[in-house]
């Protein structure tokens, strides 16, 4: 969950408050802004991990449905068979790999946004409130080395593997199956039904590897949360040992049900954003597929038009 500085966000971070406390709290130490706090580091994870997973998703797809026996030769025989959406277990190995390479790629600014909405951030410089990403950047690098911009980098792959795995999979499971069906009209309606789903599907898987990941993140600082306490680079996970530990300890502690605390402000965050994200998403993909057909059909033109001032010559 989000925190402010100044408000313990940090030193409480094991017993998470009902939304509607955070909330108010939020707002009485910061205002309005404060619901915006590490919004640059956000940007920057977006823009990173959606162009890394994107990128990936689709060529993964297609080289996991060519190494499977029955998928290749359903492709080779043609007609129908041959435009059978992959299977679900296809999908989900997809968007699991294209989740663990965003993940790699976004942790740096994963970290930063972790640390600025629990109040890390704006202390990280014995007080001084860093200006700007590449200042925070600096900060940790001179204070904690190059290697701790990928602190965390292990639970932040299982949660986009994980996540993406049921996201990616969902979407395209349900885009498939509502494009069979007169239940939804084709096109955006359908996209939006299917990023529903999607954004559904996410916040399930979503919500306790968040919990952990967070935890992970943040554990082993020192008092105020300025330094990790470790002697060597890889002894920085100080209470916990890993996100399943983090798993098992809450369960012990607090019941199954703490597992879920803060599920309905990341289905709030996350359903939404599928929504835009999906839909942005397929329309991009049509514009560039209708300049593809663009830039193909101009370059027949020429090839045609050279052609025939050949015959005439």
């Amino acid at each position: 969950m989000h925190g402010g500085a100044g408000h313990g966000a940090y030193r409480n971070y094991e017993s998470a408050p009902p939304v509607t406390t955070v909330v108010a709290s939020i707002y009485n130490g910061a205002g309005v802004g404060g619901f915006w706090q590490g919004i640059r580091p956000s940007l920057a994870r977006q823009v990173l991990c959606c162009g890394a997973r994107f990128a990936a998703y689709d060529p993964l797809k297609k080289r996991i449905c060519a190494a499977t026996p029955a998928t290749a030769a359903a492709a080779a025989r043609g007609g129908a068979g041959a435009n059978a959406p992959p299977a679900l277990w296809q999908m989900c190995l997809a968007g699991g790999g294209a989740g663990a390479i965003m993940g790699v790629v976004g942790c740096p600014a994963d970290l930063l946004k972790t640390r600025a909405q629990s109040g890390l951030g704006a202390q990280q410089r014995s007080g001084a409130r860093a200006q700007g990403l590449y200042a925070s950047l600096r900060a940790i690098v001179q204070q904690e080395g190059v290697l701790a911009l990928w602190r965390g980098v292990v639970p932040m792959v299982q949660r986009s593997a994980f996540v993406s795995m049921a996201e990616l999979a969902v979407y395209d499971s349900a885009k498939h199956w509502l494009a069979d069906t007169p239940l939804v009209p084709p096109g955006a309606p359908t996209h939006a039904a299917a990023s529903i789903a999607a954004g559904f599907a996410a916040a399930v898987v979503g919500t306790p590897i968040d919990l952990a990941k967070n935890r992970l993140m943040v554990d082993g600082m020192q008092g105020e949360g300025l330094r990790p306490q470790y002697t060597g680079m890889l002894d920085v996970l100080r209470k916990y040992t890993g996100m399943l530990d983090v798993l098992r300890k809450s369960a012990q502690q607090d019941g199954l049900r703490s597992l879920y605390k803060g599920f309905l402000p990341t289905w709030m965050r996350i359903g939404p954003w599928a929504i835009v994200m999906f839909m942005t998403y397929e329309q991009l993909m049509l514009s560039v597929d209708a300049l593809s057909e663009r830039a193909e059909h101009t370059k027949t033109s020429i090839r045609l038009s050279t052609d025939s001032l050949s015959t005439q010559a």
